[in-house]
């Protein structure tokens, strides 16, 4: 990505906190077009959400309004990435990193969706099967449809409990 990519019309399409950041941190602007990608393949990814059996808009909102909201972790050091919302292709790798369910955090279940680059830019480091997805405000709201929780979710989650 380059730095004309990154225009006023192109970072309103962000929500506003990943905006201002962009807009005020040379570093993160570097980070950004140094790591993310615009253009991808549909990739079938897993989030994890904060209810056993619904999705919500707020399950797809930054890892830093998240913990606002939630209580979740807090950051020493805030980074790029907390302004994006973390999927994984390995559902695994979801149950394992938050512990779903789990009663002391907001993380209960996980949902099934696919990565699209129409809906926000990704992060593809080397072989990660983790991605850190800037999705843009517009698109936040249409995760919850686009997203499901699957009979095969729920069974992973009830298998990580035995």
């Amino acid at each position: 990505m380059d730095e004309n990519l990154l225009s006023e019309e192109y970072l309103s399409k962000f929500p506003t906190i990943l905006c201002e950041a962009l807009k005020s941190s040379d570093k993160y602007r570097n980070r950004f077009m140094k790591r993310v990608k615009t253009e991808y393949a549909p990739i079938k990814v897993y989030r994890g959400i904060h209810k056993d059996n619904i999705l919500e808009d707020d399950d797809f909102i930054c890892n830093i309004e998240e913990a606002e909201k939630y209580g979740g972790a807090r950051y020493r050091k805030v980074n790029l990435e907390h302004y994006a919302i973390s999927v994984n292709e390995d559902p695994k790798a979801i149950i394992k990193a938050l512990s779903i369910p789990n009663v002391r955090h907001p993380w209960l279940g996980i949902a099934e969706g696919i990565m699209e680059q129409e809906y926000g830019p990704a992060d593809f480091m080397n072989d990660a099967t983790h991605h850190n997805w800037f999705l843009y405000k517009d698109a936040i709201p249409l995760m919850k449809e686009r997203f499901k929780i699957t009979d095969e979710c729920k069974k992973m989650i009830s298998e990580s409990m035995t």
